[in-house]
Protein backbone atom coordinates (compact mmCIF):
# COMPACT_ATOMS: atom_id res chain seq x y z
CA UNK A 1 0.00 0.00 0.00
CA UNK A 2 1.52 3.19 -1.07
CA UNK A 3 1.74 5.74 2.36
CA UNK A 4 1.20 9.52 1.07
CA UNK A 5 2.63 11.89 4.13
CA UNK A 6 -0.09 15.02 4.37
CA UNK A 7 1.46 17.85 6.49
CA UNK A 8 -1.63 19.93 8.51
CA UNK A 9 -0.53 23.26 8.24
CA UNK A 10 -0.95 25.69 10.34
CA UNK A 11 -0.83 28.49 7.75
CA UNK A 12 0.07 31.99 9.28
CA UNK A 13 -3.02 34.41 10.17
CA UNK A 14 -2.95 38.17 10.64
CA UNK A 15 -3.95 40.37 13.10
CA UNK A 16 -3.04 43.79 11.08
CA UNK A 17 -5.24 45.53 8.71
CA UNK A 18 -4.47 44.96 5.01
CA UNK A 19 -6.65 45.79 1.62
CA UNK A 20 -6.72 42.04 1.27
CA UNK A 21 -8.44 41.14 4.36
CA UNK A 22 -10.67 38.43 3.50
CA UNK A 23 -8.75 35.00 3.27
CA UNK A 24 -10.00 32.82 6.36
CA UNK A 25 -8.19 29.44 5.06
CA UNK A 26 -7.77 26.90 1.48
CA UNK A 27 -6.66 23.36 0.25
CA UNK A 28 -5.93 22.22 -2.83
CA UNK A 29 -6.75 19.10 -3.85
CA UNK A 30 -6.21 16.51 -7.32
CA UNK A 31 -7.42 14.15 -9.31
CA UNK A 32 -5.53 11.88 -11.82
CA UNK A 33 -7.46 11.62 -15.60
CA UNK A 34 -4.84 9.90 -17.48
CA UNK A 35 -1.73 10.22 -18.60
CA UNK A 36 -0.29 13.25 -17.13
CA UNK A 37 -3.41 15.20 -16.71
CA UNK A 38 -4.75 16.33 -13.82
CA UNK A 39 -7.88 17.95 -12.51
CA UNK A 40 -7.17 20.40 -10.11
CA UNK A 41 -9.74 21.84 -7.28
CA UNK A 42 -8.88 25.27 -5.40
CA UNK A 43 -10.86 25.78 -2.06
CA UNK A 44 -10.78 29.12 -0.40
CA UNK A 45 -12.79 30.53 2.30
CA UNK A 46 -13.50 34.37 2.29
CA UNK A 47 -15.02 36.06 5.61
CA UNK A 48 -18.57 38.11 4.47
CA UNK A 49 -17.20 41.21 5.53
CA UNK A 50 -14.01 41.27 3.66
CA UNK A 51 -13.02 41.92 0.29
CA UNK A 52 -14.99 40.09 -2.39
CA UNK A 53 -12.58 37.61 -4.78
CA UNK A 54 -11.84 36.67 -8.25
CA UNK A 55 -10.04 34.57 -10.12
CA UNK A 56 -7.31 32.24 -8.38
CA UNK A 57 -3.85 32.00 -9.68
CA UNK A 58 -1.90 29.02 -9.38
CA UNK A 59 1.76 28.48 -9.27
CA UNK A 60 3.19 25.09 -10.31
CA UNK A 61 6.84 24.24 -9.58
CA UNK A 62 9.32 21.56 -10.26
CA UNK A 63 11.70 23.21 -7.34
CA UNK A 64 14.65 20.20 -8.08
CA UNK A 65 14.55 21.46 -11.88
CA UNK A 66 14.09 25.28 -11.18
CA UNK A 67 10.43 25.62 -13.44
CA UNK A 68 7.57 27.87 -12.57
CA UNK A 69 4.35 28.52 -14.35
CA UNK A 70 1.38 29.91 -13.22
CA UNK A 71 -2.20 29.31 -14.06
CA UNK A 72 -5.59 31.24 -13.96
CA UNK A 73 -8.27 29.46 -12.38
CA UNK A 74 -11.98 30.90 -12.60
CA UNK A 75 -14.08 30.60 -10.41
CA UNK A 76 -16.48 27.37 -10.24
CA UNK A 77 -19.13 27.70 -7.33
CA UNK A 78 -19.94 29.88 -4.14
CA UNK A 79 -21.91 28.62 -1.28
CA UNK A 80 -22.04 29.44 2.67
CA UNK A 81 -20.45 27.81 5.14
CA UNK A 82 -21.88 27.10 8.33
CA UNK A 83 -19.21 28.48 11.01
CA UNK A 84 -20.55 26.35 14.41
CA UNK A 85 -19.98 29.15 16.96
CA UNK A 86 -23.36 30.24 17.65
CA UNK A 87 -26.79 30.90 16.23
CA UNK A 88 -25.66 34.97 15.72
CA UNK A 89 -23.42 34.12 13.30
CA UNK A 90 -24.80 34.47 9.99
CA UNK A 91 -24.52 33.31 5.91
CA UNK A 92 -23.63 36.25 3.75
CA UNK A 93 -26.53 37.73 2.77
CA UNK A 94 -25.34 38.69 -0.45
CA UNK A 95 -22.85 36.37 -2.50
CA UNK A 96 -19.44 37.77 -3.01
CA UNK A 97 -19.88 41.02 -1.55
CA UNK A 98 -18.03 42.62 1.16
CA UNK A 99 -20.73 43.60 3.62
CA UNK A 100 -18.99 45.44 6.83
CA UNK A 101 -19.92 43.65 10.25
CA UNK A 102 -21.07 40.59 8.94
CA UNK A 103 -19.72 37.29 10.22
CA UNK A 104 -20.43 34.34 7.73
CA UNK A 105 -18.38 32.68 5.82
CA UNK A 106 -18.09 31.74 1.73
CA UNK A 107 -16.71 28.59 0.27
CA UNK A 108 -15.15 29.40 -3.13
CA UNK A 109 -14.18 26.63 -5.08
CA UNK A 110 -12.14 26.90 -8.59
CA UNK A 111 -11.86 23.45 -10.67
CA UNK A 112 -9.53 23.31 -13.73
CA UNK A 113 -7.87 20.57 -15.71
CA UNK A 114 -3.97 20.77 -15.85
CA UNK A 115 -2.10 18.78 -18.84
CA UNK A 116 1.61 18.29 -17.67
CA UNK A 117 2.65 16.93 -20.99
CA UNK A 118 1.19 19.91 -22.71
CA UNK A 119 3.60 22.45 -24.41
CA UNK A 120 2.35 25.53 -22.28
CA UNK A 121 4.88 23.85 -19.43
CA UNK A 122 8.56 22.48 -20.71
CA UNK A 123 10.04 20.13 -18.45
CA UNK A 124 7.50 19.62 -16.26
CA UNK A 125 6.85 15.99 -17.10
CA UNK A 126 10.58 15.17 -16.31
CA UNK A 127 10.45 16.60 -13.84
CA UNK A 128 13.49 14.83 -11.11
CA UNK A 129 11.40 15.54 -8.18
CA UNK A 130 7.71 16.15 -6.66
CA UNK A 131 5.35 18.90 -8.65
CA UNK A 132 4.47 21.87 -6.03
CA UNK A 133 0.92 23.88 -6.35
CA UNK A 134 1.30 26.18 -4.88
CA UNK A 135 -1.37 29.74 -3.67
CA UNK A 136 0.09 32.63 -1.56
CA UNK A 137 -1.59 35.65 -0.26
CA UNK A 138 -0.05 39.06 0.85
CA UNK A 139 -2.48 39.02 4.02
CA UNK A 140 -5.27 37.69 6.27
CA UNK A 141 -8.17 38.99 7.72
CA UNK A 142 -7.37 41.67 10.82
CA UNK A 143 -10.22 39.19 13.11
CA UNK A 144 -8.17 36.50 13.74
CA UNK A 145 -6.01 36.55 16.53
CA UNK A 146 -3.99 33.07 16.42
CA UNK A 147 -1.09 34.55 15.05
CA UNK A 148 1.03 37.70 14.50
CA UNK A 149 2.41 36.70 11.19
CA UNK A 150 0.64 38.20 8.11
CA UNK A 151 1.40 36.10 5.27
CA UNK A 152 -0.31 33.25 3.80
CA UNK A 153 0.80 30.21 2.06
CA UNK A 154 -0.36 27.06 1.06
CA UNK A 155 0.40 23.92 -1.27
CA UNK A 156 -0.09 20.13 -2.74
CA UNK A 157 2.69 17.95 -4.13
CA UNK A 158 2.07 15.64 -7.02
CA UNK A 159 4.27 12.84 -8.47
CA UNK A 160 3.88 12.35 -11.85
CA UNK A 161 5.66 8.89 -12.05
CA UNK A 162 2.84 7.52 -9.22
CA UNK A 163 -0.19 8.75 -11.04
CA UNK A 164 -1.19 8.95 -7.93
CA UNK A 165 -4.82 11.25 -6.22
CA UNK A 166 -5.07 13.51 -3.80
CA UNK A 167 -7.24 12.91 0.00
CA UNK A 168 -11.03 14.91 -0.58
CA UNK A 169 -11.83 17.00 2.45
CA UNK A 170 -15.25 16.44 3.27
CA UNK A 171 -15.71 18.91 5.92
CA UNK A 172 -15.75 22.79 6.07
CA UNK A 173 -13.12 24.54 8.16
CA UNK A 174 -14.45 24.87 12.19
CA UNK A 175 -14.16 28.94 11.54
CA UNK A 176 -15.36 30.47 15.22
CA UNK A 177 -15.17 28.82 18.34
CA UNK A 178 -16.48 29.78 21.54
CA UNK A 179 -14.69 30.58 24.63
CA UNK A 180 -13.81 28.60 27.60
CA UNK A 181 -15.77 25.63 25.33
CA UNK A 182 -13.86 22.33 24.31
CA UNK A 183 -13.23 22.20 20.17
CA UNK A 184 -13.32 18.51 18.34
CA UNK A 185 -11.92 19.24 14.92
CA UNK A 186 -12.25 16.67 12.23
CA UNK A 187 -11.06 17.60 8.86
CA UNK A 188 -13.23 14.68 7.10
CA UNK A 189 -9.91 13.39 5.19
CA UNK A 190 -10.68 10.38 2.73
CA UNK A 191 -9.09 8.85 -0.28
CA UNK A 192 -11.56 6.77 -1.30
CA UNK A 193 -10.30 5.96 -4.80
CA UNK A 194 -6.89 4.20 -3.61
CA UNK A 195 -7.68 3.51 0.13
CA UNK A 196 -3.88 5.08 0.86
CA UNK A 197 -2.66 5.31 4.42
CA UNK A 198 -3.11 9.32 5.67
CA UNK A 199 -0.98 10.89 8.14
CA UNK A 200 -0.71 14.33 9.80
CA UNK A 201 1.44 16.30 11.40
CA UNK A 202 0.57 19.73 13.33
CA UNK A 203 3.18 22.39 12.23
CA UNK A 204 3.20 25.97 14.23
Amino acid sequence: MKAILFTLIVITLSVFNCSASHQFGSDISYKHLDSMKYEITIVRYRLCSGHTMASQWLAIRCIIDNLYYQKLFAPTSIENVKTNCSDSIRNCSTQNTRIPGEYGLEKHTFIDTIDFASADYPGLISCSGLITLEITQCCRVSDINTTQSSGYYNYAEINLAMGNNSVDFTSDPLVFTCCTQPVYYNLGAIDALERDRITYSWDC
